[in-house]
């Protein structure tokens, strides 16, 4: 796993969707919302409870929706044929 850095955040949101929307914005507004309560004092095992699995968080009066409804193709993936 890739430690969360502003380094690393930078990294992701260089990845870009056609339309410009970034690729791992779940992942981007994640590691954001750790770094802003690693910065206000919460223990990183508090962060991994809290973030994780979240499907919805609200972090100073910000509210962010990771649920899995977003997911597309750009392109039709081709069939394999088996031999």
């Amino acid at each position: 796993m890739i430690p969360i850095t502003p380094e690393s955040i930078a990294l992701f949101e260089q990845y870009k969707w056609l339309d410009g929307t970034p690729v791992f914005r779940k992942l981007i507004e994640r590691g954001k919302v750790a770094l802003q309560m690693q910065e206000d004092g919460i223990a990183p095992e508090e962060i991994k409870k809290q973030l994780e699995f979240a499907e919805s968080f609200t972090y100073r009066d910000v509210t962010y929706d990771w649920r899995n409804t977003d997911f597309r193709l750009e392109e039709q993936i081709p069939l394999l044929e088996r031999n």
